[in-house]
């Protein structure tokens, strides 16, 4: 048998980017909440006044006015318990969300995509 025979038959490496995203979601929240909170912070200091950011303010953002969902949470007509849930969660501090929640969410989530197993390449 040649060598370039002994090379096809060896099974391909492939290599699996789960861990690394895994990683990247579960840590990257919490990163960018110490950075938020270094710049309240570095802000506080400045002006004696300390700058809240709510989750609301940032998903408010992101979302124009506009789109039903924050109609509903402004003014709801349905769903009103689930309302009150959202409310509550949404006037946390971004902070919080980015260094306990997010990281808590991330964690379940790729622990059941890492559970599963890689597709096959074919």
């Amino acid at each position: 048998m040649s060598q370039t025979s002994q090379k096809d038959d060896a099974p391909e490496a492939t290599t699996d980017w789960r861990p690394m995203v895994s990683m990247l979601i579960v840590l990257g929240p919490p990163f960018i909440g110490i950075l938020l909170l270094g710049w309240q912070l570095l802000t506080w200091l400045q002006t004696g006044k300390w700058p809240s950011l709510t989750f609301r303010q940032f998903v408010s953002g992101i979302l124009s006015q506009e789109g039903s969902f924050l109609q509903w949470l402004s003014e709801p007509h349905s769903w009103y318990g689930l309302h009150k849930m959202t409310t509550k969660l949404f006037e946390l501090p971004l902070t919080v969300w980015l260094l306990v929640i997010a990281p808590l969410i991330g964690g379940w989530l790729t622990s059941r995509w890492l559970d599963s197993k890689p597709a096959k390449p074919n």
